[in-house]
């Protein structure tokens, strides 16, 4: 992908960066680094950026400027943690700090496509032994007593781990109900 192409992936997912943010974001180690090289003489060069790159830059730009928001060097650490543990397919990140789960979990929400500025995110962070067969499906998220969904006009993500993966319940504000979305599954 081009520069230009991750920006504008990026543009439909409502994060606006620019080529010399994309480039920091490289140099700091946050998203993969750029395939470089030259077209010839005279013919300018070319950038290539992996697949991956407006998923990674998304989670980056969330963790730099969210809430929690984290500095590039934890945001970097959490990458190559994450990154290592998808790739055995069996990832541990209950033994890791919280960038690392926030770290995956935006981008798994990035490639469900689930635009983070319409919505307010809860972590769950204990591990719930179900399965959707027990009905969890269907069933709310816990929630503190003190919230009132019928006051909220953003949307509730609200991740949770289960036994076999980690689940993003969803509330929409405008149907009045939940959804629930398998975000990553454990390898069987």
């Amino acid at each position: 992908m081009t520069p230009d192409e991750v920006i504008q992936e990026l543009q439909r997912m409502n994060v606006n960066i620019t080529r010399r943010t994309l480039l920091r974001y490289e140099t700091a180690k946050l998203i993969p680094a750029a395939t470089r090289g030259g077209q010839g003489r005279g013919k300018g060069r070319t950038t290539d950026y992996p697949k991956d790159t407006p998923a990674e830059a998304y989670v980056a730009n969330a963790l730099l400027h969210g809430n929690p928001s984290y500095k590039p060097e934890v945001i970097a650490r959490a990458r190559q943690f994450v990154l290592k543990d998808i790739d055995s397919g069996e990832p541990n990140l209950m033994l890791k700090e919280p960038a690392c789960i926030y770290w995956l979990i935006y981008f798994m929400l990035y490639n469900e496509k689930i635009d983070l500025q319409n919505h307010e995110i809860w972590i769950d962070f204990r591990t719930i032994d179900t399965t959707f067969n027990d009905g969890f499906e269907k069933e709310p998220p816990e929630i503190p007593p003190d919230i009132n969904l019928e006051n909220y006009q953003k949307g509730i993500i609200s991740v949770c781990f289960v036994n076999y993966g980690i689940v993003a319940k969803m509330w929409d504000p405008q149907k009045k109900k939940w959804s629930s979305h398998v975000i990553f599954k454990n390898a069987d």
